[in-house]
């Protein structure tokens, strides 16, 4: 019965394997992976050229400037005792071992550990940061990347549904397009 309903359209499954991808979608599906790869590279160049190191932020604490899935590109500090107040640090989560927070310094204790405070928080760190807790200052911001990172930690759904999408570029662009406008209602293609 399905069988009948495409043929009646005109498309048979010969036709609907051999399809290629129209110009438009063609189109629409290499400039996705031409951003995307245009991301990583703003990624990957800093990190093998210059030495800085990636982390993805994973929560809200320092918008609007930084944003969760946005990457931060980090360098290690020349001098760990001498950052200056303002500056966006990457420090040991004493809360969860091998976790990183990513917030601005604020000032100093009197004993030399950091004040630090999220963006978007109202109230500093209750915790100081020693000093050799602190593992990069942020050189280099790099917009929405890691937001695959994001969803794969706080929804599952969201990965899989951009895995899908990107898949599916991937498929219509390895694919020349199509520049017929495709089958009409009386089933001939134009």
């Amino acid at each position: 019965m399905a069988t009948d309903v495409l043929a009646a359209d005109g498309l048979t499954g010969a036709s609907l394997e051999r399809r290629a991808p129209t110009i438009g979608t063609f189109v629409v599906a290499l400039f996705y992976l031409c951003v995307l790869g245009w991301l990583i590279v703003c990624v990957a160049v800093p990190a093998v050229g210059f030495g800085l190191d990636p982390v993805v932020i994973t929560s809200g604490s320092m918008q609007p400037g930084i944003r969760a899935g946005d990457v931060v590109m980090l360098a290690h500090p020349e001098d760990v005792d001498h950052i200056a107040p303002g500056t966006v640090v990457a420090f040991r989560d004493p809360t969860r071992p091998g976790g990183l927070i990513t917030h601005r310094v604020t000032g100093m204790t009197p004993a030399g550990d950091y004040r630090t405070r999220g963006d978007a928080n109202a109230d500093a760190d209750s915790t100081p940061v020693p000093a050799d807790d602190v593992v990069g200052v942020a050189h280099l911001l790099v917009p929405i990347i890691g937001t695959p990172v994001v969803w794969l930690e706080q929804n599952t759904g969201l990965f899989v549904l951009w895995g899908l999408i990107t898949v599916a570029a991937c498929v219509i662009a390895s694919r020349p397009p199509n520049d017929e406008a495709g089958p009409t209602a009386s089933g001939d293609v134009a």
